[in-house]
C-alpha cells in the first residue's frame, strides 16, 4: 500500500468517526431538549444519564483532537525590531476553544 493510499485510508476513517461524534452530540442535544421541556411543564427529571453521554462523547473529541498535537506557529522576522513584533503579538485575537 502506498504513502497516499494510507493518508486516504485515514482520512475516511476521520470522517467516519467525525459522522459518528456528530451524530451522538445530536442525539445528546435532542434528549437534553426533551429533559428540559419535561422540566419546564413541572415534571422532575433526572439529566444526570444525559449528562454522563455528554460527557463521554466529549471525551472521545478531546482524545480524537489529542492525537495530533496543535501546531504552534512561531514566527520572529529577524529584521524587524522586536518592540514592533511585541505589538503585533499583544494586538493579535488568542482563540480560547478548540474547534
Amino acid at each position: 500500500m502506498g504513502v497516499q493510499e494510507t493518508i486516504d485510508g485515514i482520512a475516511a476513517q476521520l470522517s467516519a468517526v467525525s459522522v459518528k461524534l456528530s451524530r451522538g452530540l445530536e442525539e445528546v442535544r435532542g434528549k437534553i431538549a426533551d429533559l428540559e421541556a419535561l422540566s419546564n411543564a413541572g415534571e422532575s427529571v433526572d439529566f444526570s444519564a444525559v449528562n454522563a453521554a455528554l460527557a463521554a462523547v466529549s471525551d472521545q473529541a478531546q482524545a480524537l483532537d489529542n492525537i495530533v498535537p496543535d501546531a504552534v506557529a512561531e514566527v520572529v522576522a529577524e529584521d524587524v525590531p522586536v518592540d514592533v513584533v511585541a505589538e503585533d503579538v499583544v494586538a493579535e485575537e488568542v482563540p480560547t476553544e478548540n474547534v
